[in-house]
Formats: C-alpha cells, sequence, structure tokens
C-alpha cells in the first residue's frame, strides 16, 4: 500500500513552529508534538495555551514478511528526503533510509508554511539525530552483509519497500540472525551427529561400531561409512577391519600393504620399482613374476647373473 500523509494548509499553521528540532509544544517538558502515533492515519490539529500542535500521522502500508523474517531497512515513504544528511540538490537522489519499522513524512513547521523532514518514530527528526538514521542507501548492496550468512537477503524496489533477510525453513532466528541445525538430516549416516559446543554452526560423529569416521582436509565433510563394505583393501585382502578413524587391511601372503589416494589397500608389490637388475643402460626391462621374485633382460654386452640369489645385469666380460 502506498504511503500517504493528508495536507495541512498554510492558514492553518500561522502559529506552529519548530522547538528542539520538535514541532510543536515550545518547552522540553511538553514535547508531545510528535507521539507514538505516527504512521497510523491522518495530520490533525490541535490548539493547546495557544499553541498549535501537530500530530502527525502517516499511512504506511507496512507489508507482512514471511516467518522468520526482518526488515534491514525501509525506503522512506513516497521517497521522500528525510533529513539533510540524505538532501543531495544535485542528483536528486530518493530513498532515504530510516530506521527499521520508521517511515519519512513532512509536515509544515513554520507560519511560512515551510516544509520539515521528520521520522516518524516517538519524537526524532532526522536533521537533528542524523547517526541512528544514516543508514545509508537502501538496496542489496549496501544492506545485505547485516543478514547472517545463513540467511537469504531480499529486496523490495516498490513503494514502501526495502531490504530484508529471511531465514530459511529448519533455521532459527529472524533473518538478520540465522543459526541452522547443522546435525539435520543426520549427515553421519551410520552415527550420533552432536553440535561443536564452541561452534553450534558444526557438527561431530560419533560412528557406530564397525564404522569409520571420514572427513576431508578442512574438516567440513563427516560421514561414518563402513569402508570394508566397498571392497576397498583389494582382491589381495584376506581380512579388512573398520576402525574409529581408520580401517587396517590384513593381507594374504604375496601381496602388503600400501596406501592409495590416501587409503589402506592390499597389492602385489612392485620389486621393479627399485631397479633391481641395475643401471638402466644395462637393462632391457625388468619382470616382478612374483611377491618375492622379479626377472631381468639385459641390453648386448651385459650379462644376467645372480646376486645373493637375486638377478642382475653386469657387464660382460
Amino acid at each position: 500500500m502506498a504511503g500517504a500523509n493528508k495536507a495541512i494548509r498554510r492558514d492553518e499553521v500561522s502559529s506552529a513552529r519548530e522547538v528542539d528540532g520538535h514541532v510543536g509544544s515550545p518547552t522540553p517538558s511538553s514535547h508531545a508534538g510528535l507521539i507514538s502515533r505516527f504512521c497510523t492515519g491522518a495530520v490533525l490539529l490541535l490548539a493547546l495555551s495557544q499553541v498549535f500542535c501537530f500530530l502527525v500521522i502517516s499511512v504506511f502500508g507496512f507489508e507482512d514478511l514471511p516467518s522468520q523474517s526482518e526488515w534491514v531497512c525501509r525506503i522512506a515513504e513516497a521517497g521522500q528526503r528525510c533529513g539533510d544528511v540524505f538532501k543531495n540538490e544535485v542528483t536528486h537522489d530518493k530513498g532515504a533510509i530510516c530506521r527499521p519499522g520508521d517511515c519519512c513524512a513532512r509536515t509544515a513547521i513554520s507560519s511560512s508554511g515551510n516544509l520539515g523532514d521528520i521520522c516518524t518514530s516517538d519524537k526524532f527528526q532526522c536533521r537533528n539525530h542524523k547517526d541512528p538514521f544514516s543508514y545509508g542507501k537502501c538496496d542489496l548492496k549496501n544492506q545485505c552483509h547485516k543478514c547472517s550468512k545463513n540467511s537469504k537477503c531480499h529486496e523490495d524496489t516498490s513503494e514502501n519497500g526495502g531490504v530484508w533477510c529471511q531465514c530459511p525453513p529448519g533455521g532459527q532466528g529472524t533473518g538478520i540472525t540465522c543459526n541452522i541445525d547443522p546435525c539435520k538430516g543426520n549427515p553421519c549416516n551410520n552415527g550420533i551427529c552432536s553440535q561443536k559446543k564452541n561452534n553450534p554452526s558444526e557438527f561431530e560423529c560419533q560412528c557406530y561400531p564397525g564404522y569409520t569416521l571420514v572427513e576431508d582436509n578442512l574438516g567440513r565433510y563427516k560421514a561414518c561409512v563402513d569402508y570394508c563394505g566397498t571392497g576397498i583393501c583389494g582382491e589381495g585382502a584376506l581380512r579388512c577391519i573398520n576402525g574409529e578413524s581408520q580401517h587396517m587391511c590384513i593381507c594374504k601372503k604375496g601381496y602388503v600393504n600400501q596406501r592409495l589416494n590416501g587409503f589402506d589397500t592390499c597389492v602385489k608389490p612392485d620389486l621393479c620399482s627399485v631397479q633391481p637388475c641395475g643401471r638402466p643402460n644395462a637393462v632391457v626391462s625388468c619382470k616382478t613374476t612374483s611377491a618375492t621374485t622379479y626377472d631381468c633382460e639385459c641390453q648386448a654386452g651385459f650379462k644376467k647373473q645372480k646376486l645373493n640369489g637375486r638377478p642382475y645385469c653386469a657387464a660382460a666380460v
């Protein structure tokens, strides 16, 4: 709903004046000119002890937000500027910002009919209270940083709109604050999930017997996995045992334990990897024939011989 203020005729405000940034009563003890009835209705003119007191009651259609949502800032009513801090005679920018929940209205404040900008809160005029109302431009670029990292930031560019934050379903908060239960959906799978005491946004897993905890190097992904059920030890395994934080492979004869891509497995040893046949210029090829034996083929000018029962290529005599 578009904001609106009823107009006041100049002949109705001949005795009105501004005192200490307030419209109405001449003494601080009677600053009743601006009260909490702003943003609810129309503009009234009252006479008190020969001094006129204005009640600016601005119609401002605040839209209902979804649950767990909160405004970060609101665009001033009808795009009016609110106080000197927002006036720009060069660019004529609109979109003055008051505090969340307040709107911006204009009313005559002198006998000449000059208009003053006020935030329609209890008693404050924007130009005399710049800091509390200086929120910057009300758009995604300048305001979304006020939303929780778990929330979604929205922008309503229509009249009386603004920027607001929404905490998603499953979270707890208003949008500006938003806590997500990291254990929702049981990310541990085969284990018990619990929030970390020092950081409720992170979780830790206590795996059931027979399952191993797996996580990446940054500790971001955690799950309890039955590694042995995947056959990770390979065909050379005699047995696989799931531990609390890692699994262990017990290998058959002729196989050895080796870590591949960070995981324990059973493989046939590659005896030729250490060049047991001799220097590369002496060897045509090396071939592993069993878990404990290998054979050599030698270059011309070299002859296969044995040293301690193992073949190698030596210069022919």
